[in-house]
């Protein structure tokens, strides 16, 4: 008698219930925001760092240019005496930088209103007369002695300008991505002849005389990057806390001289 042959038994596999796939959904939406997050987190660092590296190499530029610039304010050449005067024989401040109707007294040096600084300095030369290119003004041109020039440093919309006589060149081009947003400055005055700072005007309150007897001054300029440089708005001191409407980094220059002059 022939055995009967087994029926063939279907196979069970293990699935997922209802709730494993729920878990396993949230679980994996969970670590899609992750790494979303992580990248546009990772995006954002890399816009702030290279926007920042670009901000402060433009506030070092600017900050050396003040600097130079002014530590050359009422320079002139120390000219060999004829006689035996053991005196030093550099000429008189208010004789060789004479008033100008408007702009300057007798041997003032500096001069700011807004967003303008004036300053002004003469040229040193060579035995043959032609500039030794120790003194330059702020296009880079070298000045000879006797050669009295008058500068002036402005932001003027968002750039900064460098005058000098009637040419005018850019030192930030605003529409170039780095903005100027404005400019502050500050004397440092002293008003007894010590040789230290009594007070610290604005050039809102500042006088003739404070100009006169301004023994340091600081330039404060106001950066700003592109927009959309960071995903919020940023809170800067200029003058006073502020709370920025938009989206870009900000950083400032200073520059802080002192006047030997």
């Amino acid at each position: 008698m022939a055995k009967s042959q087994p029926v063939n038994q279907p196979v069970l596999q293990a699935g997922f219930t209802l709730l494993e796939l729920l878990i396993s959904i949230t679980i994996g939406m969970i670590l899609m925001l992750a790494a979303t997050s992580m990248v546009i987190s990772t995006a954002e660092s890399r816009r702030i760092v290279r926007y920042t590296a670009e901000l402060q190499e433009e506030a070092f530029y600017i900050a050396h240019i003040i600097k130079q610039q002014l530590a050359q304010s009422g320079f002139r050449s120390i000219v060999m005496p004829t006689g035996a005067s053991r005196a030093i024989p550099i000429a008189n401040r208010d004789v060789h930088f004479p008033a100008v109707a408007g702009r300057w007294t007798d041997g003032q040096l500096v001069n700011a209103t807004g967003n303008t600084l004036w300053y002004r300095f003469d040229g040193a030369s060579r035995p043959d007369g032609t500039p030794d290119g120790s003194i330059y003004d702020c296009l880079g041109n070298a000045i000879p002695a006797g050669a009295i020039v008058e500068s002036s440093i402005s932001v003027q919309g968002n750039d900064l300008l460098c005058t000098v006589g009637g040419t005018t060149e850019l030192l930030v081009d605003g529409s170039n991505g780095t903005r100027v947003e404005g400019m502050q400055i500050t004397l440092g005055v002293d008003s007894n002849g010590d040789g230290e700072v009594d007070r610290i005007p604005g050039t809102a309150t500042a006088t003739n005389a404070d100009f006169q007897n301004a023994i340091n001054i600081t330039v404060r300029i106001l950066l700003a990057s592109e927009d959309n440089a960071i995903n919020h708005n940023q809170t800067y001191f200029f003058n006073g806390p502020i709370t920025a409407t938009d989206n870009r980094l900000r950083v400032e220059s200073v520059a802080s001289v002192a006047l030997r002059h």
